[in-house]
């Protein structure tokens, strides 16, 4: 038997019945849109928040929000913000580097993720219900079909072992169900 403890309750065989929904998507396209969410990131002001976190007295990013992605990646840059002798090119390309470092970071994080959502559900793949995400990235409208629409009839089959849900057309997505713990990832 694979037993699991989280958070008080056990998983497979233990004190409580849970449910798992992966929201998945391919790690291609994972990686662009993390790519172009630290762009809009730094168009909304990104720089700004990081240089509320910077001081020039510390250089341990291994502890507290300091470890943040985004905080690191623009010491160099910050310290040559704040230099009195700034060259505006060196700023330029410094700010390019911790842009780029930033994306690197998320995807290597994002990469790590789905690596132990993979181990986890080799332990729990009876709990565990993939869903693809995928083609919701490139068209909003068909995460209420591939991902929500799935993700009710799942669980209403585990909440009231219903072999068929049907969900009306123009209906809510999510019908009132009891409390169930999901597990998303995204």
């Amino acid at each position: 038997m694979n037993e699991f403890k989280l958070d008080g309750f056990w998983i497979d065989g233990g004190l409580y019945e849970c449910c798992f929904l992966w929201v998945d998507v391919s790690l291609p396209v994972l990686h662009s849109s993390l790519s172009a969410r630290v762009d809009r990131m730094i168009e909304a002001g990104q720089l700004d928040e990081v240089r509320q976190f910077f001081e020039h007295s510390i250089y341990d990013y291994t502890r507290g929000v300091r470890r943040a992605i985004g905080l690191p990646e623009f010491d160099e840059f910050l310290r040559e913000e704040h230099s009195t002798y700034a060259d505006q090119i060196k700023k330029k390309k410094l700010l390019e580097a911790a842009i780029a470092m930033t994306k690197v970071n998320n995807c290597k994080l994002a990469s790590r993720q789905v690596q132990k959502i993979n181990r986890l559900y080799t332990i729990w793949k009876n709990n565990t219900y993939r869903l693809n995400a995928t083609q919701s990235v490139f068209n909003k409208s068909a995460w209420d079909d591939d991902v929500a629409a799935k993700g009710c009839r799942i669980l209403q089959k585990f909440l009231y072992d219903d072999t068929c849900v049907l969900v009306p057309a123009g209906g809510p997505l999510l019908p009132s169900l009891p409390s169930a713990m999901t597990a998303v990832t995204h």
